[in-house]
């Protein structure tokens, strides 16, 4: 990675910060890890801000995007979720809303009047295994000590393998050594290995314990020759995040978004791939109960690519010149904290050859959503870097 693209987002971020209408940055952080032969970058999240203003509380989080050899370490940024707590969740319709001046509260319009269309059914083809029907909690216990490193545990409720990226089913290894796994390599002997779970779910697992210097460690540590859970609180390797949020792909193809494997490599390798005319859950990660990067709540990061992709032709690291994986043009942000779902739409500061081939809108369902976010004919059209709506209900992603 360059320094000078670090530089560059960071006078970005600080532009932002200034020129936004009571605006105040608390430290709500994506974070943008180091290792030693890297530069990094924070990322906040922005919150509640409309067209005209943003309370910086929740900063836009500018996405980390950074050029860097996918075979070495990773900077990208994501963060996590926690179990729900949960409530039976809205399932996603199209719903126009009543008409208010741009800033006001949008609330779901269900009177006889409302024109909307029927909600899609929720696609089930997770990935995973061992699937978990949509917000039902996992019941089998990983069994902790037990299962060699060799075994990827692909039969635990919720997991997913990611075989394309051929490290052994892993979402990523960081070793001992502070080196990351390249194709080919496996988890071996005090290895992190980090795994992906189905769409709106999160990896559960990351020690205590984290790096003093920024990184961040994740997955089950292979000690001994046996897969350990790594956060003992969590007897299961997935739980869901707040019911708030799904994508809804409207498109004839389908659309790969890659969330970023964090807490671990950082990698954008964990897959929701919605197929056309589908609807998937986003995992909204509970932030005031998830991982917490140097005691600041983090969120879960998107990087979204353009129609007719894969996971395997999509969520994984490019190079200069490509318009997928850490290049993709389009990022999403998800987040729940004191009651409020905070969705994002923005731009990838490392693309700006390329632009979506298609649009997306972020729409009330249920409950009240405070702001407008829309990304329409590669623009976002609220102005600026992106776009942050407050929700209390259910909002979704809709793909058009």
């Amino acid at each position: 990675m360059k320094s000078t693209f670090s530089n560059t987002i960071f006078f970005a971020l600080l532009v932002l910060c200034l020129s936004f209408v009571a605006a105040e940055c608390d430290g709500h952080v994506h974070n943008r890890h180091a290792r030693a032969a890297r530069a990094h970058r924070r990322q906040v999240i922005p919150r509640g801000h409309t067209s005209t203003t943003v309370d910086l509380v929740h900063l836009l989080h500018l996405t980390e995007l950074i050029g860097q050899d996918v075979q070495t370490t990773t900077v990208s940024d994501a963060a996590a979720e926690t179990s729900p707590s949960v409530k039976t969740a809205v399932l996603p319709a199209a719903v126009e809303f009543n008409t208010t001046s741009p800033g006001a509260a949008k609330r779901a319009d269900t009177s006889s009047a409302a024109t909307s269309t029927a909600a899609p059914e929720v696609h089930t083809n997770t990935g995973a295994t061992a699937p978990l029907a949509l917000w039902k909690s996992p019941s089998i216990p990983f069994p902790d000590g037990t299962i060699d490193c060799s075994a990827f545990p692909s039969d635990q409720e919720g997991v997913v393998a990611v075989d394309y990226l051929e490290f052994g089913g892993w979402s990523g290894i960081q070793y001992p050594d502070d080196s990351t796994a390249v194709a080919g390599m496996t988890c071996t002997e005090g290895a992190y290995c980090s795994y992906a779970c189905q769409p709106g779910m999160s990896k559960t697992q990351w020690p205590t314990v984290q790096p003093a210097d920024g990184q961040s460690r994740g997955g089950l540590l292979c000690q001994g020759g046996k897969l350990h859970l790594t956060n003992p609180a969590s007897q299961y390797l997935c739980e869901w995040g707040n019911p708030s949020s799904y994508v809804v792909n409207t498109l004839g193809s389908s659309v790969a978004i890659c969330r970023t494997d964090y807490p671990g490599t950082e990698n954008m390798v964990v897959p929701t791939v919605v197929g056309g005319n589908e609807t998937l859950p986003i995992s909204v990660v509970d932030e005031d109960t998830y991982y917490k990067w140097q005691g600041k709540l983090t969120s879960a990061q998107y990087y979204v690519n353009k129609a007719g992709g894969s996971a395997s032709s999509d969520c994984l690291w490019g190079n200069a010149g490509d318009d997928f994986g850490n290049w993709a043009p389009v990022n999403f942000g998800a987040g729940y904290t004191g009651g409020t779902s905070w969705l994002s739409i923005m731009y990838n500061p490392l693309q700006t050859a390329t632009t979506l081939d298609y649009n997306v809108k972020i729409e009330c369902v249920s409950g009240t959503m405070n702001g407008e976010c829309v990304y329409e004919n590669g623009v976002i059209q609220q102005g600026g870097t992106g776009c942050t709506v407050a929700c209390d209900g259910v909002c979704q992603f809709v793909l058009y």
